[in-house]
């Protein structure tokens, strides 16, 4: 059994013990050799090397200079992997009418910023929704544009939204 493992992870908590469990069962893993073929010198994937990580920047900056109250992209730098909302203030609707439409989402990490929310916030999607108090978060898979948002006066809502791009190991997608 090599040191290298390659598969296409859908479920990291289902497929990662296998894989472990063949490492620990093995050769290299005993003798504490790795065999001479390790790193691999022709990998089955493609290194992503287009992704470009942003630098860190002041959240607490960034919320606190939005306008009082409606929908407003957050200045996420440089990056191409997520689109950030804030929704302050009283909103209701599609969670997909605060996104343009190319970055329509398919799924999002929503969090309620703590700091002074004092109001009401539920979210839905599909038949599953969740009322957020300050400081809590869901991570949600849309289905298309069955996403909402209700909230009052006084909250505000972070909405991290994946936007999907071909990758190298897999074009198709």
């Amino acid at each position: 059994m090599p040191l290298q493992d390659y598969f296409h992870c859908t479920d990291l908590g289902v497929q990662l013990k296998p894989a472990i469990a063949r490492y620990l069962a093995s050769e290299p893993c005993r003798t504490r050799v790795a065999p001479e073929s390790v790193p691999s010198p022709d990998p089955p994937v493609a290194v992503d090397e287009a992704v470009d990580v942003p630098h860190p920047f002041d959240l607490a900056a960034a919320l606190a200079a939005l306008p009082a109250s409606g929908t407003a992209k957050l200045p996420f730098p440089s990056c191409v992997e997520v689109v950030v909302q804030a929704v302050r203030g009283a909103f209701s609707g599609s969670l997909a009418d605060t996104f343009p439409e190319e970055q329509v989402p398919k799924e999002m990490f929503l969090g309620r910023v703590a700091a002074g929310a004092q109001g009401a916030c539920s979210c839905s999607c599909g038949p599953d929704s969740w009322a957020l108090a300050p400081g809590q978060s869901v991570y949600v898979k849309t289905r298309g544009d069955d996403s909402a948002v209700q909230q009052e006066d006084g909250t505000l809502l972070v909405i991290y939204n994946k936007v999907y791009h071909p990758s190298p190991n897999d074009p198709g997608r």
